[in-house]
Protein backbone atom coordinates (compact mmCIF):
# COMPACT_ATOMS: atom_id res chain seq x y z
CA UNK A 1 0.00 0.00 0.00
CA UNK A 2 1.12 3.23 -0.69
CA UNK A 3 1.51 5.71 1.90
CA UNK A 4 -0.33 9.28 1.55
CA UNK A 5 0.27 12.16 1.59
CA UNK A 6 2.55 12.13 -1.19
CA UNK A 7 5.24 15.30 0.24
CA UNK A 8 6.61 17.64 -2.90
CA UNK A 9 10.39 17.40 -2.31
CA UNK A 10 11.46 20.24 -5.30
CA UNK A 11 12.86 19.07 -8.58
CA UNK A 12 13.63 15.83 -6.56
CA UNK A 13 10.11 13.66 -5.73
CA UNK A 14 6.38 13.02 -5.09
CA UNK A 15 6.65 10.66 -2.62
CA UNK A 16 9.06 8.33 -2.71
CA UNK A 17 8.72 8.23 -6.72
CA UNK A 18 11.80 10.23 -8.00
CA UNK A 19 12.65 12.10 -11.15
CA UNK A 20 15.01 10.47 -13.66
CA UNK A 21 13.82 7.25 -12.14
CA UNK A 22 13.19 4.34 -14.55
CA UNK A 23 9.88 2.78 -15.60
CA UNK A 24 9.62 -0.16 -13.51
CA UNK A 25 11.60 1.48 -10.05
CA UNK A 26 8.81 4.03 -10.26
CA UNK A 27 6.24 1.25 -10.27
CA UNK A 28 8.13 -0.45 -7.63
CA UNK A 29 7.66 2.78 -5.43
CA UNK A 30 4.30 3.12 -5.71
CA UNK A 31 3.71 -0.46 -3.78
CA UNK A 32 1.01 -2.65 -4.94
CA UNK A 33 -1.19 0.14 -6.28
CA UNK A 34 -3.39 -0.51 -9.42
CA UNK A 35 -2.47 1.27 -12.51
CA UNK A 36 -3.21 1.36 -15.95
CA UNK A 37 -0.44 2.28 -18.59
CA UNK A 38 -1.31 4.80 -21.53
CA UNK A 39 0.48 6.75 -24.27
CA UNK A 40 -0.35 10.72 -23.80
CA UNK A 41 0.26 11.55 -27.57
CA UNK A 42 -0.01 9.10 -31.00
CA UNK A 43 2.27 11.23 -32.17
CA UNK A 44 5.30 10.74 -29.84
CA UNK A 45 6.40 8.35 -27.82
CA UNK A 46 5.16 9.30 -24.18
CA UNK A 47 4.06 6.46 -21.36
CA UNK A 48 1.76 7.55 -18.62
CA UNK A 49 0.88 5.57 -15.54
CA UNK A 50 -2.27 6.55 -14.48
CA UNK A 51 -2.94 5.92 -10.71
CA UNK A 52 -6.36 6.77 -11.04
CA UNK A 53 -7.32 5.26 -7.38
CA UNK A 54 -4.49 7.91 -6.05
CA UNK A 55 -4.94 10.89 -8.41
CA UNK A 56 -2.01 10.48 -9.59
CA UNK A 57 -0.52 10.36 -13.01
CA UNK A 58 3.02 9.56 -13.65
CA UNK A 59 4.72 10.73 -17.02
CA UNK A 60 8.35 9.22 -18.36
CA UNK A 61 9.99 10.61 -21.13
CA UNK A 62 11.46 9.29 -24.04
CA UNK A 63 14.15 7.30 -22.00
CA UNK A 64 11.28 5.36 -19.95
CA UNK A 65 12.88 7.91 -16.85
CA UNK A 66 10.27 9.87 -14.45
CA UNK A 67 9.62 13.57 -15.83
CA UNK A 68 6.82 14.56 -14.53
CA UNK A 69 3.87 13.88 -12.11
CA UNK A 70 -0.11 15.67 -12.35
CA UNK A 71 -2.01 14.96 -9.25
CA UNK A 72 -5.58 15.41 -9.09
CA UNK A 73 -8.26 16.54 -6.08
CA UNK A 74 -8.73 13.12 -4.95
CA UNK A 75 -4.94 12.82 -3.68
CA UNK A 76 -3.01 14.37 -0.68
CA UNK A 77 -0.04 16.17 -1.26
CA UNK A 78 1.89 18.26 0.69
CA UNK A 79 4.55 20.96 0.29
CA UNK A 80 6.69 21.37 3.53
CA UNK A 81 3.81 19.66 5.37
CA UNK A 82 1.21 21.94 4.06
CA UNK A 83 -1.77 20.23 2.60
CA UNK A 84 -2.54 21.64 -1.01
CA UNK A 85 -5.39 20.21 -1.86
CA UNK A 86 -8.49 22.09 -0.94
CA UNK A 87 -6.50 25.18 -0.34
CA UNK A 88 -8.00 28.92 -1.23
CA UNK A 89 -6.24 29.88 -4.42
CA UNK A 90 -6.04 33.81 -3.70
CA UNK A 91 -5.02 33.06 -0.31
CA UNK A 92 -2.26 30.62 -1.64
CA UNK A 93 -0.47 32.85 -4.03
CA UNK A 94 -1.25 36.45 -1.45
CA UNK A 95 0.68 33.96 1.43
CA UNK A 96 3.79 32.97 -1.57
CA UNK A 97 4.34 36.34 -2.69
CA UNK A 98 4.11 37.95 0.49
CA UNK A 99 6.73 35.34 1.96
CA UNK A 100 8.70 36.72 -1.51
CA UNK A 101 8.44 33.91 -3.53
CA UNK A 102 7.32 34.18 -7.32
CA UNK A 103 4.15 33.13 -8.44
CA UNK A 104 3.42 33.34 -12.26
CA UNK A 105 -0.21 32.85 -13.86
CA UNK A 106 -1.10 32.12 -17.22
CA UNK A 107 -5.27 31.07 -18.16
CA UNK A 108 -5.87 30.04 -14.06
CA UNK A 109 -2.83 27.52 -13.75
CA UNK A 110 -0.02 29.08 -11.57
CA UNK A 111 3.86 28.24 -11.70
CA UNK A 112 5.92 28.40 -8.72
CA UNK A 113 9.08 27.49 -10.09
CA UNK A 114 11.35 28.01 -7.13
CA UNK A 115 9.69 24.92 -5.56
CA UNK A 116 9.20 22.69 -8.85
CA UNK A 117 5.56 22.62 -8.94
CA UNK A 118 2.39 24.56 -10.60
CA UNK A 119 -1.32 24.38 -9.30
CA UNK A 120 -4.91 25.16 -10.54
CA UNK A 121 -8.59 24.60 -9.49
CA UNK A 122 -10.24 21.22 -10.46
CA UNK A 123 -13.78 22.73 -12.62
CA UNK A 124 -14.25 23.89 -15.98
CA UNK A 125 -15.86 27.11 -15.21
CA UNK A 126 -13.26 29.90 -13.90
CA UNK A 127 -16.07 31.27 -11.92
CA UNK A 128 -17.35 28.15 -10.45
CA UNK A 129 -16.41 27.32 -6.87
CA UNK A 130 -14.19 24.49 -7.57
CA UNK A 131 -11.75 27.09 -9.51
CA UNK A 132 -11.42 28.79 -6.33
CA UNK A 133 -9.69 26.08 -4.44
CA UNK A 134 -7.06 24.11 -5.49
CA UNK A 135 -7.80 20.98 -7.54
CA UNK A 136 -4.96 20.08 -9.51
CA UNK A 137 -1.61 20.19 -9.26
CA UNK A 138 1.64 19.61 -11.88
CA UNK A 139 5.21 18.51 -10.08
CA UNK A 140 8.21 19.02 -12.62
CA UNK A 141 11.71 18.80 -12.61
CA UNK A 142 14.15 21.60 -13.23
CA UNK A 143 14.54 21.42 -16.97
CA UNK A 144 10.45 20.75 -17.70
CA UNK A 145 9.41 24.27 -19.32
CA UNK A 146 13.04 24.47 -21.63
Amino acid sequence: MTIQPFEIKPYKSLGSVAFGMATEEARKSMGNEKYTPFQKSQDEYSPVDAYDDLGVYIYYDKNDRVESFEVMDNCKITYDGEMLMGKNIAKFVLWLESNGHKVSESEGFYRVDEFGFGFSGSGDDSVSEKMTKIGYVLVYHERYWD
